[in-house]
């Protein structure tokens, strides 16, 4: 086998090639990648399509994008919508940057502003690839639509169907219900977050908050209601229900009901998931315990507080002790003390109450947690209310044991 012939191995190969092969070799990697990147397809879009071809005044209009990415790699694009009423441009853009997998589909909803002028509204979108100034060559029918606000002359694509997708699916992803107690006559706010899951725009969404005593579930109390204009598919929208508890409400323990289209006009995939029932019960009273919260803490050395609130009653009294029901009246006492009764909606303890009288009951009756709830009169007629019993703990000071001596020092 002649020197020509013999087959070369690899340290042979990298040793010929050094100074001569490789860096052609790089060279040409370098600029057949670059080739590819460049020859690259660029995304492009499918359609650009509006919610509504026709819609009443004061109204936010949906526009939808579809986007794909013919290209071997991810691609991130930014895309450019501008508005524009009677040939005048409306003020601002929406703008958002997507990136999209190879070979990916992926749909992009904005959202306008509410639109208060009768009219024809011209969209345009503009799509921009990752860093560049320039936006990319697109036909010009997938660059434009139109749509009209109210009434008006003809529209020219008139008859044209809404967007027609997988259908809408609202539910409820957040509620603030930490309200341990409402007031007969008292006003609050349910702050809840409804949320479309689904794949098409929901319109008019009609929600209802109720509230039902958990003697009587099948009696529902009005509480609130609302519309919602327009939720497109992925959005979100944080509602604030103001509401007042009606004064003839029956005392007691509540739970708070949600229901997202209680009418049932609204076609989505499910409707399991449009109701939601608090978790934990809320009392409605004359009489609402304050501070302490259920479990709160107190430190033996720090300030004692109880506060309270009532529309009706002007006199009160606060029992502490360690009886969770408070039948034994060995287990508890009255602040203040004796026949007077507080007239302000809190109270402070002296030091010989709290800590004094609580941690002689705690020691005595070996207890751990303590309870406290208030009892409330009128001074102007015989009515007269208990709130529920809250429990809360008390932070120990630590004591020396009975075997130390405390004057004796300690020994190594």
């Amino acid at each position: 086998m002649t020197p020509q012939q013999r087959p070369l191995n690899r340290a042979s190969f990298l040793r010929n090639a050094k100074g001569r092969t490789l860096p052609w070799l790089m060279a040409w990697a370098l600029a057949w990648g670059a080739g590819l990147a460049m020859a690259q397809p660029p995304v492009t879009v499918e359609h650009l399509e509006i919610g509504e071809p026709r819609l009443p005044a004061g109204t936010a209009q949906i526009i939808q994008v579809n986007l794909h990415n013919p290209a071997r790699v991810a691609q991130t694009v930014r895309l450019v919508l501008r508005l524009s009423s009677q040939g005048e441009p409306l003020e601002g853009t929406m703008s958002r940057e997507v990136r999209l997998a190879p070979d990916e589909h992926q749909r992009v909803f904005f959202k306008t502003q509410e639109l208060i002028f009768e009219g024809s509204y011209q969209v345009d979108l503009n799509l921009y690839a990752h860093g560049s100034k320039k936006p990319l060559n697109l036909p010009g029918d997938e660059l434009q639509e139109w749509f009209l606000v109210a009434g008006g002359e003809t529209a020219p694509w008139a008859g044209r169907s809404s967007l027609r997708f997988k259908k809408p699916d609202l539910t409820w992803s957040r509620s603030s219900l930490k309200a341990n107690g409402w007031l007969k006559g008292g006003k609050g706010v349910l702050r809840v977050d409804l949320v479309n899951i689904g794949g098409d725009v929901a319109r008019n969404i009609q929600v209802r908050a109720m509230i039902f005593n958990v003697k009587l579930p099948n009696r529902m109390l009005p509480l609130a209601n609302r519309q919602v204009s327009v939720l497109a598919p992925g959005d979100k929208i944080e509602l604030e229900l103001g509401f007042t508890v009606p004064e003839n409400t029956m005392t007691g323990d509540y739970k708070v009901v949600l229901v997202a289209d209680p009418g049932n006009k609204i076609l989505e995939l499910t409707k399991k998931n449009n109701r939601f029932v608090s978790p934990n019960a809320i009392r409605i009273s004359y009489l609402n315990l304050v501070y302490p919260e259920e479990n709160d803490r107190f430190e033996e050395t720090g300030m004692f507080l109880f506060r309270w609130e009532s529309r009706k009653f002007d006199r009160f009294k606060v029992q502490v002790g360690v009886d969770p029901n408070f039948e034994n009246p060995e287990k508890f006492f009255d602040l203040p003390q004796g026949d007077k009764w507080a007239e302000e909606q809190e109270i402070t303890p002296l030091s010989g109450e709290l800590p004094g009288m609580l941690t002689a009951l705690m020691d005595r009756y070996n207890a751990t947690e303590a309870y406290w709830r208030v009892i409330g009169t009128s001074s102007t007629s015989e009515d007269t209310e208990t709130t529920g019993v809250r429990q809360f703990s008390l932070q120990r000071r630590a004591r020396p044991s009975e075997d130390t001596n405390p004057n004796e020092p300690s020994h190594p």
